[in-house]
């Protein structure tokens, strides 16, 4: 009887039945389940004999076993890199009439065996090496009847001085993680993918892998392409406590379309008709991608024309606009690019409008040179991030006190040539009929 899922094979002699059997198999693997051409065919034949219980003349032998302080078959052992481990292996027959020939290692270590008439003794040391991850060590003790005990591994795990994650993406739904930790993890890690919502603080656990104390990665399938994910780690110790957590950065399996547009559109008037655009970067959830820029459409109507305009804009969330035309109408809408493509456009946005510039033409010279000082102040404010910006705002303030001196000289003629006799300080407005040459000499 084969047993597909142990790799086991049973033979029952039966009751009367003796003599030699020959057995054929044919050993094959495949990548999938359902496939029908295998990987690799290996064919395996050998002699089952068959004896009576009453020929005592014939014994069936028990294979040699490990005892301690031989560590347990698959067993993982954390070593520091840069450190040496030594281990011991100790093989016993289980016939007294039967002697231990041999005990055979296999794996990139170094190794002394010790024989006497009961025991085979054998000592291991390994260095855990710069490059080095972890060494596989298999081992299997032979007796003088040619019976071998099943082979047994055990896995030397290199801890790092640096502990990562490396998330290696397969396909459009599924990844690979990986891993290095600086402490060990007797009871396994805890592999966890979270799903992000509309920041990095807001998560929530959609897959989980528990893997064993030996293990540096695993894989995820059934995630989408276009969601945020990150992966949290943690290596479990013997106090069921957490010996070490690391997370991974922000991530997406595939970059996709944004299927939300910018939001929050404002304006800044400045001087010389430009306008300083801002806008609100769309959730990452909604992105569906890392953000690469945005796209301006600019459109102006005048009488029966229109006028458009495309203004690429990288990942900074605002824009200098030129308006040459106080007289048209003018709005921009905005969408957010990845590297899939640009998304949605927001909900056309008014720049100008021609009853605003008539209004601001009725103003007076002086008040629209304070609103515009006053607005680039707010400019230098949204755009701080050098030491020019010191210089800016002292010429700012330079022309604001000669605007405030020059009102103070006109109150004072005027008082003089009507000889007002109460003393004192009379407000009074720049006169909005002086002339552009006069102003232009104060200032």
């Amino acid at each position: 009887t084969l047993n597909s899922d142990t790799c086991m094979l049973t033979y029952y002699g039966g009751n009367s039945t003796t003599g030699q059997f020959v057995v054929a198999i044919q050993v094959e693997d495949f990548a999938r389940s359902e496939d029908i051409i295998p990987l690799s065919s290996v064919p395996l034949q050998f002699v089952v004999n068959v004896v009576s219980p009453s020929n005592a003349s014939i014994q069936c032998y028990l294979p040699p076993v490990f005892i301690p302080p031989t560590p347990l078959n698959g067993t993982c052992i954390p070593i520091l890199w840069g450190q040496t481990w030594s281990g011991k292996l100790l093989a016993q027959s289980q016939f007294n009439s039967s002697s231990l020939v041999d005990v055979f290692v296999t794996g990139a270590v170094s190794y002394v065996v010790t024989k006497n008439s009961t025991y085979i003794s054998v000592g291991i040391v390994w260095t855990a090496t710069a490059g080095s991850s972890k060494q596989v060590v298999c081992y299997r003790a032979i007796e003088n009847h040619s019976i071998s005990s099943v082979a047994q591994c055990i896995t030397l795990l290199v801890m790092k001085n640096t502990s990562g994650i490396d998330i290696n993406v397969l396909s459009d739904n599924e990844v690979k993680v990986n891993w290095t930790f600086t402490k060990p993890a007797p009871l396994g890690f805890n592999v966890s993918v979270y799903e992000v919502g509309d920041n990095a603080t807001d998560v929530r656990v959609v897959k989980t892998n528990l893997m064993d104390s030996c293990s540096q990665s695993t894989q995820f399938s059934g995630l989408d392409g276009g969601t945020p994910y990150l992966v949290i780690i943690k290596g479990m110790n013997e106090q069921n406590g957490v010996s070490e957590s690391i997370v991974s950065s922000i991530y997406f399996l595939s970059q996709k379309v944004p299927i939300e547009p910018p939001y929050g559109i404002a304006k800044i008037v400045l001087l010389d008709h430009r306008i300083l655009l801002t806008w609100s970067q769309p959730t990452l959830k909604n992105a569906r991608g890392f953000v690469t820029g945005y796209s301006l459409i600019y459109s102006c109507v005048k009488n029966t024309s229109i006028e458009l305009k495309l203004y690429e804009v990288s990942e900074e969330r605002f824009y200098l606009l030129t308006v040459n035309d106080s007289a048209v109408t003018c709005s921009v809408a905005v969408c957010t690019r990845t590297i899939a493509g640009c998304g949605p456009l927001s909900e056309p946005f008014i720049v100008q409008e021609p009853s605003a510039a008539g209004l601001q033409s009725n103003s007076s010279t002086c008040d629209l040179l304070l609103q515009s000082q006053a607005r680039t102040y707010l400019l230098v404010i949204y755009l701080l991030s050098s030491m020019v910006a010191l210089s800016i705002l002292v010429t700012i303030a330079i022309s604001l006190l000669q605007c405030f001196v020059y009102k103070h000289v006109r109150r004072s003629e005027n008082a003089t040539s009507t000889n007002r006799r109460h003393s004192g300080i009379e407000m009074v407005e720049c006169n909005a009929s002086a002339t552009r040459k006069e102003i232009g000499k104060e200032f």
